[in-house]
C-alpha cells in the first residue's frame, strides 16, 4: 500500500510537472517544478522500495541583458527513510567474498536541503550555453545500526550521523537538444568545487572538513533519425572526483559531487556495489547506445503516456586512496558490460532494470552479474 501510494503521487508530481511548464510557456509563469527524485530503501520488505523523495522548484524571472536566459534561482528539499551500505570490515579493510545483507546494508533517516543561483553566459544565440553557479547545500543523517552492521564496530567519527553543511561552486556547459521523439544530441559539462569548512559541521555530528573536486561531463550522438520503429543515440558519461581534507565522512566518500551527488564508483559502474569502492580518487567511464521506439497512448501533443527503450552499455572506472587508511585499501580497475530496458513514462520518469557482467575487477560479492530495478536513465 505505500508503495502504491507513493508511486501514484509521483506519477501526479510528474504530470503537475508536464501542465505546470506548458502554463509556463503559455502565461509566463516563472516558477516551475525542477526535479522529482525518490529514494529507495531495499531492507524493509527485501526489494527497492521508495520510501522518500527530493523535490526542487526553480525561479526564473530574473533577465539580464547580456542574455535571452533568465538567471535561475533554485531550492531543493529531500527527507526519507533509505538505504545505505558500508562494504569494509571494521578495521577498514576492504570486505570480500561472502557476507551477509545485514553486515553492510542499514537505513538511515535522512532530510536534506539545497538553495542555489545560476548565472547565464551565452556562447551562442542557440543551445550553447555557459553558467556560473553558487550553492549552499547541506544534510542530515541519522543512521539505523545493530550489531550486526559492520559499521556499527567501526571507529568512525560519523557512523551513528552527520550533519554536512557546505559551499558549491563552478561553471556548467550546456548545448543538448532533445527530440520530439526524445532522442537526444549535444554535450554537456561542468567543472566544480565544493567546501565544507569545519566550522560549518559539529564535533558531535560528525565533525566533517573536507574539499571536493569534480568534473563531469555528458554527451549524446544521434545516430538513427527518427523511423517508423524509432531513432538509436549513443551516450557517454565522464566523472572525475577528488576528496581532500583530514575529516571526510564515509558518506560523501561513497559519492560522487556536483550539483547532483550519486551514489560513486559502485553506482557508476553498473555490477558492483553502490556503497563500495568508497575513495578519494574515483574516475568513470559510461558508454551506451539506446534504441528509442516510438511513444504509445499520448496525454497531450509530443508527451506519451509510455516509450520503451532498450540499451547495451560499457562502463569502467578507476579507484585509489581510501580516505581513512591509504594502506588498507589499494586503489583498482573495473569494467562492466550489460544491458538494459525501460518505459519511459511522461517523457520524464523511466523505470527499468539494468543487467550487468563484471569483467574486470571483482565485485565484492564475486557474482558474475547484477540485477538492479532503477527508476531513471543512468544518464
Amino acid at each position: 500500500m505505500k508503495k502504491s501510494a507513493f508511486v501514484i503521487v509521483l506519477i501526479t508530481l510528474v504530470v503537475f510537472s508536464i501542465q505546470a511548464e506548458e502554463e509556463t510557456q503559455e502565461k509566463s509563469v516563472d516558477f516551475s517544478l525542477a526535479a522529482v527524485k525518490p529514494l529507495m530503501n531495499t531492507t524493509l520488505v527485501g526489494f527497492p522500495l521508495p520510501t522518500g523523495a527530493l523535490l526542487g522548484v526553480e525561479y526564473t524571472g530574473i533577465s539580464v541583458p547580456w542574455s535571452n536566459d533568465p538567471i535561475r534561482i533554485s531550492l531543493a528539499a529531500l527527507c526519507g527513510y533509505p538505504t545505505w551500505s558500508w562494504y569494509r570490515n571494521p578495521d577498514g579493510s576492504p570486505l570480500s567474498g561472502v557476507y551477509t545483507r545485514e553486515q553492510v546494508a542499514f537505513d538511515y533517516f535522512t532530510i536534506g536541503w539545497q538553495a542555489g543561483i545560476l548565472v547565464p553566459f551565452p556562447l551562442r544565440e542557440d543551445s550553447l550555453l555557459l553558467g556560473s553557479f553558487l550553492f549552499v547545500k547541506g544534510w542530515y543523517n541519522a543512521y539505523v545500526l545493530d550489531g550486526q552492521n559492520l559499521i556499527y564496530s567501526s571507529s568512525l567519527p560519523d557512523k551513528e550521523v552527520l550533519l554536512s553543511n557546505s559551499f558549491l561552486a563552478g561553471f556548467v556547459l550546456t548545448d543538448i537538444t532533445v527530440s520530439d521523439e526524445q532522442l537526444i544530441k549535444g554535450i554537456t559539462a561542468e567543472l566544480s568545487a565544493e567546501w565544507h569548512p569545519d566550522w560549518a559541521g559539529d564535533e558531535s555530528l560528525g565533525d566533517p572538513e573536507f574539499l571536493r573536486l569534480d568534473f563531469q561531463t555528458r554527451a549524446y550522438m544521434t545516430l538513427i533519425g527518427n523511423t517508423p520503429a524509432g531513432g538509436l543515440y549513443l551516450a557517454e558519461q565522464f566523472y572525475a572526483d577528488y576528496l581532500a581534507g583530514d575529516s571526510i565522512p564515509f558518506f560523501e566518500s561513497s559519492l560522487v559531487g556536483g550539483t547532483s551527488t550519486r551514489s560513486g564508483l559502485g553506482g557508476l559502474v553498473r555490477g558492483y556495489e553502490g556503497g563500495a569502492y568508497d575513495t578519494r580518487l574515483k574516475i568513470a567511464n559510461n558508454l551506451e547506445f539506446r534504441w528509442v521506439f516510438p511513444g504509445l497512448i499520448y496525454i497531450s501533443e509530443n508527451v506519451p503516456l509510455f516509450r520503451p527503450v532498450i540499451s547495451v552499455f560499457a562502463d569502467a572506472g578507476y579507484y585509489d586512496d581510501y580516505f581513512a587508511d591509504p594502506s588498507a585499501a589499494p586503489g583498482g580497475f573495473l569494467f562492466s558490460a550489460g544491458f538494459g530496458a525501460h518505459i519511459k513514462m511522461f517523457n520524464a520518469i523511466s523505470p527499468g532494470i539494468y543487467m550487468a557482467f563484471p569483467i574486470a575487477g571483482e565485485a565484492v560479492n564475486q557474482e558474475p552479474f547484477a540485477l538492479s530495478i532503477v527508476f531513471s536513465l543512468h544518464y
